[in-house]
């Protein structure tokens, strides 16, 4: 894997994902919430075509800076850059622009994983 790599994520900004519609504000701008799970998707993809079959990453950490509202219909795009890797433990740096201006600024890490291992160790908490 190599550092720099990046991925871009664009999406509209539309009332279903508003910080009023999800409960995390009153008003009909993105939810910050929202920034954190395209934050993330950037992130993923960024890595995808670097794993071995039957890898997948998982988010084990982020944080946002939402600095700048954007209104319902605006484009907001979000680029995930790989800053580091210490084995299978990523971090990106994290930002997002709307059409006009930086919207919010962040760290994410994620960790390499087996998809299969995973998913039972999670099963595995399930109770009969």
């Amino acid at each position: 894997m190599e550092l720099g790599i990046k991925s871009e994520i664009e999406f509209l900004v539309t009332e279903r994902i508003s910080a009023k519609t999800l409960g995390s504000g009153d008003v009909d701008v993105l939810a910050t919430p929202i920034i954190a799970v395209f934050f993330e998707k950037a992130a993923k993809e960024c890595v995808r075509g670097w794993l071995e079959d039957g890898e997948t990453t998982v988010g084990t950490n982020i944080n946002v800076n939402h600095i700048s509202p954007t209104p319902i219909g605006m484009k907001v795009r979000c680029i995930a850059t790989l800053i580091s890797q210490d084995k299978r433990n990523l971090k990106f740096k994290v930002e997002a622009y709307d059409e006009v201006s930086l919207v919010a600024t962040g760290e994410h890490s994620r960790v390499i994983v087996n998809y299969d291992k995973f998913l039972d160790k999670a099963n595995s908490k399930k109770t009969i």
